[in-house]
């Protein structure tokens, strides 16, 4: 994992340098339309690749209610398609991130299911495309996620 100063830096390194001017701050990014799209546009479809691909981000994590505190960006190689199983999932959401999570957006045509407890096992909610407010059963509770 590594940590970055702003945002913007976050997402030019997360995107292979695709996109350079993402607001400073992932509040105003998730809140942007125009932000969004830009992230979904250069997300690659799971099953094809290009050359020279951007990684695909898949979910940006907050640490409070309505995209506030620190932020986490999730990357893989590919976004979902959309088949209905789990495509992508972190079994131990570790480090300072562990119990942390209040509030989320994803990208890519993926949605996140947030776990309680490692290993896909306790408490969870749906699979959701975002929220403002996880709800009180998993405020800060997420050690685990899927996506698909």
């Amino acid at each position: 994992m590594t940590c970055y100063d702003t945002f913007t830096q976050a997402v030019t390194d997360a995107t292979n340098g695709k996109i350079t001017n993402a607001p400073r701050d992932a509040a105003t990014a998730v809140a942007s339309k125009t932000f969004n799209d830009r992230i979904n546009a250069v997300a690659q479809v799971k099953g094809r690749s290009a050359a020279g691909a951007a990684a695909t981000v898949i979910e940006i994590s907050f640490e409070h209610r309505d995209a506030g505190g620190s932020s986490l960006t999730w990357e893989t190689s590919s976004g979902c398609n959309d088949s209905g199983g789990v495509e992508w999932q972190v079994g131990n959401v570790s480090g300072w991130w562990n119990d942390r999570i209040s509030s989320f957006r994803t990208y890519a045509r993926c949605q996140g299911k947030h776990w309680e407890h490692s290993n896909f096992r306790g408490a969870s909610t749906g699979f959701w495309n975002s929220t403002s407010y996880i709800g009180n059963a998993m405020n800060d509770r997420t050690s685990s996620i899927q996506w698909g």
